[in-house]
């Protein structure tokens, strides 16, 4: 998890500047390095710390790197996608915006989850914004958020393995 958080500070430390490549403190006596690539409107960046290598790629133009079981809605707009793998584990965030009522999406994707062995141990409806989450066998993880509004679903969906 600690490489995770370096690499979004080091992506961080990357919009920030116009630098393409550097060096950064990672708060723990180590470094880090990052080195991010735009062409095509996608960002790779990799950063290496004491606690190995890991590797991102971001942007509308990349496809999500799902587990087996999992599938981007049909008929969703992927806005965009972020592909992270580290020593410890992988995981993917993609953002949708999909033409469906959220429980539709809930739906869809709660039983990809559970199909895949994830108990849902997390459920919340907070002023139109809806989440379910677990955890599964070998430590596959999964959320998803989903907004509603104007005849469509805003939606973020998380999967990955530690």
């Amino acid at each position: 998890m600690r490489i995770a958080l370096s690499l979004a500070l080091g992506l961080a430390l990357a919009a920030c500047g116009s630098e393409q490549s550097g060096t950064f403190d990672d708060g723990e006596g180590g470094e880090g390095t990052y080195n991010v690539d735009t062409e095509n409107g996608v960002t790779t960046s990799e950063i290496t710390t004491k606690d190995g290598t890991a590797r991102m790629e971001s942007g509308a133009g990349v496809r999500a790197n799902l587990p087996a079981g999992f599938s981007v809605m049909p008929g969703a707009n992927t806005v965009s996608s972020s592909n992270i793998t580290t020593e410890q584990g992988s995981g993917s965030m993609t953002m949708m915006e999909i033409p469906k009522p959220a429980d539709e999406v809930i739906a869809f994707y709660r039983k990809q989850a559970e199909a895949a062995g994830i108990k849902i141990q997390l459920e919340m409806n907070s002023d139109g914004t809806r989440v379910i989450g677990g955890e599964g066998k070998d430590g596959l993880a999964f959320s998803l958020t989903a907004t509603e509004g104007e005849g469509k679903t805003s939606a973020q969906l998380m999967v990955g393995t530690k």
